[in-house]
This record gives C-alpha cells, structure tokens and sequence, in this order.
C-alpha cells in the first residue's frame, strides 16, 4: 500500500482560518510548487480540496485501474518513472506533476469498484469522478502547472469527464486546450527532427497520436468538430517501438499492484493501441470527406459560440463517390487486425469463464465497438438520405449488421459483468446502435422488425448500468 506519511489523505483536507498564511503539503513524490504559486493561491487550492489525495487503499485501486484500463490506449506517462516515483513516495525516485496525478486519479474513477468509493463517502463512481475532476480543474486554473508536457496530460485526462455538450467546460473543450497546447511545443512535428533522447522522443510521439485520437473520440461522441487535420502534422505513425514495456525485477511495484501487467500483455496491448490510432485516421477522413461542421441553430450562429457547431453530412453528391474508398479501408482494417484480437471473444463469439476474462479482452471488445460506431458514421446518412431502393441496400446492411454486433457485444459484457470496464466508447456505440433498432422496430418486415425491440432494450439496459458510472451516461438515456 502507498506510504501513508508520503500523502494527504481523506476527501476533504482541514481548512486553514481566512487571511491565515498557509503551507503547501504535498506529497513528496509530487513536485512543490512553481514561484509563480502564492500564499493566496495554496489557500485557495485548500479550500477547493485541489491538494487532498485520497487514502492510500483507494489511490492504490485508482492507480491499478489507470494502468489496466486508461493507460493502454491513452498511453501519455512515462508510466515506468512514474509508478517508480508513486510507490517510492520519498521522492528518491523522482517526483511527478500533482495536477497530472489528480488527473489520474479522476480518469480512473470510472473502472474501480464502487464499493472502494463508497467507503471514502462518495455516492457512486459519477460522483467521484466529478470530485477529482474539480480538483484537477482548480489547479490548471490557478496556472499550478508550468510543464507544457504535464499541461497536455492533464487536459487529455480531463477528457474522461465527458460533461454535457452544452457545459463550457466538456471534453471538446478540454481535447481543445490538449491540441493548443500540442501545437505549441511541436509534438505535430516528428521529434527525429529534434534530436531528442529516445525516452523523450516516444514519450513525444505517444502524446502527438493521443492527442489525435482524443480529437477524434471526442468528435464522435459529442459530433463536435475535430481540430486536427490529417495534413495537418508530420509525426509518424506509432509503432511497437514507441512504447515502453516496464518489468519489475524486485518485485517493488507487484507489492502494490498484485495485477500488474505482465510484459507480453504490455506488448499486445501497445498493438492494440497501434490499431486504434490507425482506426482514428480512417475516422478523421470520414469526418473530413462525410461531414460538415454547423451551428445548430440561428441564436447559435449569431453568437459564434464555437460550442454550438455540430457535425452534420454533407450532401449526397459531395462525398458519395468517396463512400465506397473509405468503407473498403474499414474492412481492410478489420481484416488485418492482429492474432490477439482475432481470437478474442469479441470477434469469435466463444464463451468464457468470466474469471478469465482478461484486461485484453475489455481493450478487443473496445476496439470492436470503436469500429462498428465509425461503421454507422460512415453509411447512416446514405441510409437515411438515398432515395432509391437500390442505392440504399448496401449502406442500411452495413448500419444494420454493426448495429447487431454493438448490441450483441454489450449484452456480452453484461454477461461477464465488465460493462463497467469499458470506456465511454460503450456509450458512443449504443445511442447510434439504439437508433437504428428504433428505425427497424418500425419496418414492416418481420424478420426486421421482430427482435428489433429487444435489440434496442439491451442497449438502453447498459446506459442504466452506466448512469452511475459516467456523465454522458444520463443525457444518453433521455436522448
């Protein structure tokens, strides 16, 4: 467990009287704070609870669920160095960003047992996640953070938030500050260019395709324009190299994470990882090529509000010719995933014991629900917009059959009760799916329409599971 001494404990920490000069603790494993922090900024972060950890017991399950289940596919820590500094806790192993931890530790608060927060005196994982993301907040605003680095982290962590569209601080907002920040430091640029140490130069590059990947997400939960432009950067594409496989010889961090990933899941993992980002460039050119970014409505054009534009398809004409490029690229990248995801129970349909269920199993269905989503992206609107019967045959199969497999996927990790460990991606699939089962409950073939219905109550079955879970899950429900 982490050394108590080393950290401040509890939900909320003591409030200094008003006007009263107070110290910063912070733990020794995080980095003090910058020159540019005041007396009057420490007691302000005190007050809004922004340097209050949570117990030891609790940061040791935030920590382990960010390794197996944000980490992976968002991989922006040096994570060897930083688990290193973490469980030290002296800071003889170096120190890292207290805003980039309290961003780990809200990223995280979706997957661990809600039975761990309760215990602390949060109501549900939503709840809790809302708290860390406060704090974190309150640090980036008060400038905390002087690292660019640490500054693209955090904002990417904050993304997890996924508040409402309207919020003025949603994860496009967020995904936004990550993007500025990128350009800024030139992580758009291939850091061969620079000369940089190796650690440093895949450290860059992981961070450069988060952020790409991040954008996209983002675009496709909230149809809100993606920043980034495929022409836009020249950072190579990731490859297994990139990424960092940190074993443990002592056997220091197995004391305080019994679940450690082993090394050749890290290594199947980073393919995994490879995958999606090569999945997300196929998505930023539907988006280029199928869709348009729009204000939503008159009052909204009329005030500039960038939050108000929303994705919308293009004309027929503009991206029809395109239409069949793009879909032979999404079963070209289905077609050459690899070995690991091939034989997963995502694809193959083989029933396990949900006690072998694997971290590797949560990441491959993912993956899996990510491409049926960007499936129903690219052929709903010929499916809904083409106006002869033959013209719309092949794009109402395609929606229809990635419908079916999201539905059938989710019910799936119902049964191995993982639903809970699967990112707002789960989420992203179902409300498209759900439409889509709306649409053929209304068909007057049977064979159609007939388990059209139980198709759409699976689907709204997982949002309930995930109203407690995550923000998006509630305004999913009413939608």
């Amino acid at each position: 467990m982490l050394p108590s001494q080393h950290t401040v404990t509890g939900n909320r920490s003591p409030r200094p009287p008003e006007n009263t000069p107070v110290e910063a603790k912070i733990p020794l494993f995080c980095k003090p704070p910058g020159l540019n922090i005041t007396a009057l900024n420490i007691q302000k972060l005190h007050a809004s609870d922004a340097l209050t950890l949570p117990s030891p017991a609790l940061q040791n399950a935030l920590l382990e669920a960010y390794v197996g289940l944000v980490h992976p596919m968002l991989p922006i820590l040096d994570l060897s160095s930083f688990l290193n500094a973490v469980t030290r806790g002296d800071g003889s192993a170096g120190q890292i960003s207290l805003m980039v931890y309290q961003a780990v530790m809200l990223a995280a608060c979706p997957f661990v047992d809600s039975r761990k927060l309760e215990a602390e005196g949060f109501e549900d994982n939503r709840a809790a996640l809302n708290v860390y993301f406060q704090r974190a907040k309150a640090l980036y605003d008060l400038n905390y953070e002087s690292d660019a680095l640490a500054i693209v982290q955090t904002t990417l962590l904050m993304t997890y938030s996924f508040e409402a569209r309207h919020n003025t601080t949603n994860s496009w907002h967020w995904s936004g500050i990550a993007i500025s920040y990128a350009y800024n430091i030139g992580l758009h640029i291939d850091p061969e260019t620079f000369g940089f140490e190796p650690s440093l130069r895949k450290l860059r590059r992981r961070l450069w395709w988060a952020c790409f990947m991040q954008d996209q997400m983002v675009g496709l939960a909230t149809r809100q324009p993606p920043r980034i432009r495929k022409d836009d950067f020249s950072t190579k594409m990731l490859q297994d190299r990139d990424f960092d496989v940190f074993t443990d010889p002592q056997g220091q961090l197995a004391a305080w994470f019994p679940r450690l990933l082993t090394a050749g899941q890290q290594q199947e993992l980073a393919l995994l990882c490879i995958e999606k980002t090569k999945l997300c460039v196929i998505i930023s050119k539907i988006f280029h090529d199928h869709y348009t970014a729009q204000y939503k409505d008159e009052e909204s054009r009329k005030s500039s509000d960038l939050r108000a534009l929303l994705l919308y398809p293009k004309p027929a004409g503009t991206w029809k010719p395109n239409a069949s490029v793009l879909d032979d690229e999404l079963m070209a990248w289905n077609s050459a995933l690899p070995q690991v995801v091939q034989q997963s129970p995502a694809l193959n349909q083989t029933n396990k014991e949900p006690a072998s269920f694997s971290i590797i199993d949560v990441h491959c269905y993912a993956l899996c629900l990510v491409y049926r989503a960007v499936t129903l992206t690219l052929h709903r609107p010929e499916a809904q917009e083409a106006s002869a019967i033959q013209d719309r045959w092949y794009p109402l199969m395609r929606t229809r059959t990635a419908a079916k497999e999201i539905t059938r996927m989710l019910a799936e990790l119902q049964n191995y009760g993982r639903v809970r460990s699967l990112p707002v991606v789960c989420i992203v699939a179902a409300i498209p799916a759900a439409v889509i089962h709306i649409c053929d409950m209304k068909d007057t073939m049977p064979n159609i329409n007939s388990s059209a219905a139980t198709r759409y109550w699976k689907c709204v079955g997982v949002l309930e599971d995930l109203r407690t879970v995550y923000n998006a899950a509630p305004f999913a429900i009413d939608f």
